[in-house]
Protein backbone atom coordinates (compact mmCIF):
# COMPACT_ATOMS: atom_id res chain seq x y z
CA UNK A 1 0.00 0.00 0.00
CA UNK A 2 1.63 3.52 -1.00
CA UNK A 3 1.87 5.91 1.47
CA UNK A 4 -0.46 8.80 0.61
CA UNK A 5 -3.41 5.66 1.10
CA UNK A 6 -2.40 5.71 4.29
CA UNK A 7 -3.36 9.39 5.37
CA UNK A 8 -7.15 8.98 5.05
CA UNK A 9 -6.83 6.20 7.35
CA UNK A 10 -4.57 7.54 9.83
CA UNK A 11 -6.70 10.63 10.44
CA UNK A 12 -9.59 8.44 10.68
CA UNK A 13 -8.25 6.41 13.20
CA UNK A 14 -7.09 9.48 15.35
CA UNK A 15 -10.52 11.30 15.31
CA UNK A 16 -11.58 7.60 16.44
CA UNK A 17 -9.47 8.29 19.90
CA UNK A 18 -11.57 8.88 22.94
CA UNK A 19 -10.37 12.48 24.80
CA UNK A 20 -7.91 13.88 22.23
CA UNK A 21 -7.73 16.52 20.08
CA UNK A 22 -6.43 18.28 16.99
CA UNK A 23 -6.48 22.02 16.38
CA UNK A 24 -5.02 24.02 12.49
CA UNK A 25 -4.79 27.54 12.89
CA UNK A 26 -3.25 30.99 12.25
CA UNK A 27 -0.58 33.04 14.45
CA UNK A 28 0.18 36.54 14.06
CA UNK A 29 2.06 38.75 16.60
CA UNK A 30 5.90 40.64 17.11
CA UNK A 31 9.28 39.69 17.57
CA UNK A 32 11.90 41.91 20.20
CA UNK A 33 14.96 40.50 19.53
CA UNK A 34 18.88 41.24 19.70
CA UNK A 35 21.97 39.30 19.86
CA UNK A 36 24.84 37.76 22.28
CA UNK A 37 28.02 38.14 20.30
CA UNK A 38 31.84 38.34 21.29
CA UNK A 39 34.26 40.17 18.70
CA UNK A 40 31.87 42.17 17.13
CA UNK A 41 29.53 45.47 17.87
CA UNK A 42 27.90 45.71 21.86
CA UNK A 43 25.62 48.14 23.27
CA UNK A 44 22.88 47.03 20.55
CA UNK A 45 19.10 47.58 20.75
CA UNK A 46 16.06 45.48 19.75
CA UNK A 47 14.57 45.03 16.62
CA UNK A 48 11.13 45.01 16.36
CA UNK A 49 10.17 42.62 13.54
CA UNK A 50 6.91 40.43 12.78
CA UNK A 51 6.04 36.79 13.22
CA UNK A 52 3.36 34.73 11.85
CA UNK A 53 2.08 31.62 10.27
CA UNK A 54 -0.18 28.50 10.05
CA UNK A 55 -0.26 26.07 13.47
CA UNK A 56 -0.76 22.45 14.06
CA UNK A 57 -1.30 21.07 17.63
CA UNK A 58 -2.22 17.54 18.82
CA UNK A 59 -3.68 17.21 22.54
CA UNK A 60 -3.65 13.89 24.19
CA UNK A 61 -6.58 12.82 26.58
CA UNK A 62 -3.61 13.67 29.57
CA UNK A 63 -3.75 16.67 28.44
CA UNK A 64 -0.01 16.50 27.03
CA UNK A 65 0.29 19.43 23.68
CA UNK A 66 2.35 19.05 20.67
CA UNK A 67 2.34 21.99 19.13
CA UNK A 68 4.09 22.87 15.25
CA UNK A 69 4.26 25.52 13.04
CA UNK A 70 4.91 27.18 9.89
CA UNK A 71 5.83 30.92 10.61
CA UNK A 72 7.49 34.02 8.61
CA UNK A 73 9.84 35.81 11.59
CA UNK A 74 12.03 39.02 11.28
CA UNK A 75 15.28 38.93 13.82
CA UNK A 76 17.91 41.17 14.13
CA UNK A 77 18.90 44.22 16.08
CA UNK A 78 20.55 47.89 15.69
CA UNK A 79 24.17 49.91 16.59
CA UNK A 80 24.59 53.38 16.97
CA UNK A 81 27.38 55.51 15.16
CA UNK A 82 28.76 58.01 17.67
CA UNK A 83 29.80 61.25 15.94
CA UNK A 84 32.83 62.59 17.25
CA UNK A 85 34.36 66.04 16.75
CA UNK A 86 38.51 66.49 15.79
CA UNK A 87 39.60 65.93 19.31
CA UNK A 88 36.90 62.08 19.60
CA UNK A 89 34.70 63.90 21.65
CA UNK A 90 30.90 63.05 21.22
CA UNK A 91 29.15 65.86 19.18
CA UNK A 92 25.76 64.10 20.41
CA UNK A 93 24.83 62.98 16.85
CA UNK A 94 24.32 59.62 16.32
CA UNK A 95 22.50 57.71 13.30
CA UNK A 96 22.00 53.74 13.36
CA UNK A 97 22.86 50.74 11.46
CA UNK A 98 20.41 48.03 11.19
CA UNK A 99 21.36 44.19 10.95
CA UNK A 100 17.92 42.28 9.38
CA UNK A 101 17.79 38.63 9.41
CA UNK A 102 14.46 37.26 8.43
CA UNK A 103 13.83 33.49 8.59
CA UNK A 104 11.14 31.00 7.79
CA UNK A 105 10.77 28.60 10.76
CA UNK A 106 9.44 25.43 12.18
CA UNK A 107 9.04 25.62 15.35
CA UNK A 108 8.31 22.15 16.86
CA UNK A 109 7.13 22.36 20.81
CA UNK A 110 5.87 20.06 23.79
CA UNK A 111 4.11 20.86 27.18
CA UNK A 112 1.27 20.35 29.01
CA UNK A 113 -2.63 21.78 28.93
CA UNK A 114 -4.84 22.81 31.92
CA UNK A 115 -8.41 23.56 31.60
CA UNK A 116 -10.66 23.11 28.04
CA UNK A 117 -12.78 26.35 28.07
CA UNK A 118 -10.60 28.50 29.72
CA UNK A 119 -7.03 27.05 29.63
CA UNK A 120 -3.50 27.50 30.46
CA UNK A 121 -0.07 25.96 28.98
CA UNK A 122 3.20 25.80 28.67
CA UNK A 123 5.65 24.47 26.49
CA UNK A 124 9.61 23.75 25.47
CA UNK A 125 11.07 22.94 22.42
CA UNK A 126 13.04 23.73 19.18
CA UNK A 127 13.07 25.98 16.43
CA UNK A 128 15.12 25.24 12.76
CA UNK A 129 14.70 28.00 11.00
CA UNK A 130 15.85 28.81 7.36
CA UNK A 131 17.25 32.31 6.43
CA UNK A 132 15.31 33.79 3.32
CA UNK A 133 16.54 37.82 3.65
CA UNK A 134 19.56 39.26 5.42
CA UNK A 135 20.75 42.90 5.15
CA UNK A 136 22.64 45.81 6.54
CA UNK A 137 20.99 49.43 6.32
CA UNK A 138 23.16 51.89 7.13
CA UNK A 139 23.54 55.70 6.59
CA UNK A 140 24.48 57.04 3.29
CA UNK A 141 27.13 59.67 4.12
CA UNK A 142 28.01 62.46 1.72
CA UNK A 143 31.34 63.59 0.77
CA UNK A 144 30.58 66.59 3.24
CA UNK A 145 29.78 64.56 5.97
CA UNK A 146 25.92 65.21 6.05
CA UNK A 147 23.53 61.94 5.73
CA UNK A 148 21.41 61.85 2.85
CA UNK A 149 19.00 58.88 3.87
CA UNK A 150 20.68 54.88 3.83
CA UNK A 151 22.19 52.50 1.85
CA UNK A 152 21.17 48.79 2.14
CA UNK A 153 23.74 45.61 1.56
CA UNK A 154 22.28 42.40 0.69
CA UNK A 155 24.29 39.74 2.55
CA UNK A 156 21.65 36.70 2.56
CA UNK A 157 24.50 34.89 0.52
CA UNK A 158 26.89 34.97 3.21
CA UNK A 159 25.15 34.80 6.77
CA UNK A 160 24.67 31.37 7.78
CA UNK A 161 21.84 29.65 6.08
CA UNK A 162 20.13 27.41 9.07
CA UNK A 163 19.76 28.50 12.22
CA UNK A 164 18.82 26.22 15.52
CA UNK A 165 17.25 28.00 19.20
CA UNK A 166 15.77 26.38 22.09
CA UNK A 167 12.44 28.12 23.41
CA UNK A 168 9.91 28.31 26.26
CA UNK A 169 6.90 29.66 25.65
CA UNK A 170 3.64 30.33 27.94
CA UNK A 171 0.01 31.00 27.87
CA UNK A 172 -3.62 31.07 27.96
CA UNK A 173 -6.42 31.00 25.78
CA UNK A 174 -10.14 30.91 25.40
CA UNK A 175 -12.93 28.35 23.51
CA UNK A 176 -15.15 31.33 21.89
CA UNK A 177 -17.28 29.09 20.52
CA UNK A 178 -17.80 25.56 19.55
CA UNK A 179 -14.40 24.30 17.95
CA UNK A 180 -12.95 27.74 18.18
CA UNK A 181 -10.83 29.55 20.16
CA UNK A 182 -8.57 31.84 20.82
CA UNK A 183 -5.11 32.12 22.57
CA UNK A 184 -2.33 34.91 23.21
CA UNK A 185 1.70 32.92 24.05
CA UNK A 186 4.71 35.07 25.06
CA UNK A 187 7.93 33.01 23.94
CA UNK A 188 11.44 33.40 24.92
CA UNK A 189 13.78 31.99 22.12
CA UNK A 190 17.55 31.80 22.18
CA UNK A 191 20.02 30.06 19.56
CA UNK A 192 22.41 27.50 19.66
CA UNK A 193 23.98 27.85 16.61
CA UNK A 194 26.22 30.70 14.77
CA UNK A 195 24.98 33.66 12.24
CA UNK A 196 29.00 34.46 11.43
CA UNK A 197 31.19 32.07 9.59
CA UNK A 198 34.21 32.21 7.26
CA UNK A 199 32.93 34.30 4.47
CA UNK A 200 30.47 36.52 7.30
CA UNK A 201 31.94 38.41 10.26
CA UNK A 202 35.04 35.36 10.54
CA UNK A 203 36.06 35.24 13.86
CA UNK A 204 33.25 36.33 15.91
CA UNK A 205 29.72 34.62 17.27
CA UNK A 206 26.82 35.91 16.39
CA UNK A 207 23.65 34.72 18.56
CA UNK A 208 20.06 35.83 18.27
CA UNK A 209 17.71 35.94 21.10
CA UNK A 210 14.30 37.40 21.97
CA UNK A 211 11.04 37.52 22.71
CA UNK A 212 8.20 36.81 20.37
CA UNK A 213 4.02 37.60 21.73
CA UNK A 214 1.61 36.40 19.56
CA UNK A 215 -2.26 35.82 19.17
CA UNK A 216 -3.59 32.48 17.58
CA UNK A 217 -7.13 31.62 16.55
CA UNK A 218 -7.41 28.14 16.32
CA UNK A 219 -9.94 25.38 14.83
CA UNK A 220 -10.98 21.84 16.43
CA UNK A 221 -11.23 19.13 13.21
Amino acid sequence: MKIYRLVPLLIALSNGLPGQSQYVGIAEGANWTNIRSTNFVSDNHYRNGIHGGLTYEYVTSTQISFAGKLTYTQRGFTNDIIFMDEMGNPTGGRAAIEYNYDYVSLPVSAGYVIGRTAFGFARIGLIPAFLVNAATKAPNFLSNGEINGTISYNITDRVTHVDLAGLGEIGGGYEIAERWRLSASCRYFRSITNAANSNYLSGSTIRHYGITAMAEVQYEL
